[in-house]
C-alpha cells in the first residue's frame, strides 16, 4: 500500500503507514467491537494512541428531541441541550 499512497498522495502519502494486528487478545476474546461501547489503545514505541466506542462514524446519526438535529450516533446526550438523544 505504501508505494500506491506516494504515487497517489507524494509527500503526505510518505507519511502514511500501516499497522496489521489480531483482532483478538490472547485468551481469544476480541480486542474491540466497533460499535459497541468500549475502548482500546495502541502502544507505538513510547507513545500511546487511544479511541473511544463506539466508532460514531459507523452508527445512523442520533437526533436531538429539542431542535432536530442530527449528531453524532456514539453520543448519548446533546451537548447543547442536555437531553438524550433518539
Amino acid at each position: 500500500m505504501g508505494p500506491v499512497l506516494v504515487n497517489m498522495l507524494g509527500p503526505m502519502g510518505q507519511n502514511m503507514h500501516f499497522f496489521l494486528f489480531s483482532s483478538k487478545n490472547k485468551n481469544g476474546q476480541e480486542i474491540a467491537v466497533a460499535k459497541r461501547e468500549g475502548a482500546f489503545s495502541v502502544k507505538l514505541d513510547k507513545r500511546e494512541f487511544k479511541w473511544r466506542l463506539p466508532l460514531g462514524s459507523l452508527l445512523p446519526p442520533k437526533v436531538c428531541p429539542i431542535d432536530g438535529e442530527k449528531l453524532n450516533g456514539a453520543w448519548k446526550f446533546c451537548p447543547w441541550h442536555g437531553v438524550a438523544l433518539r
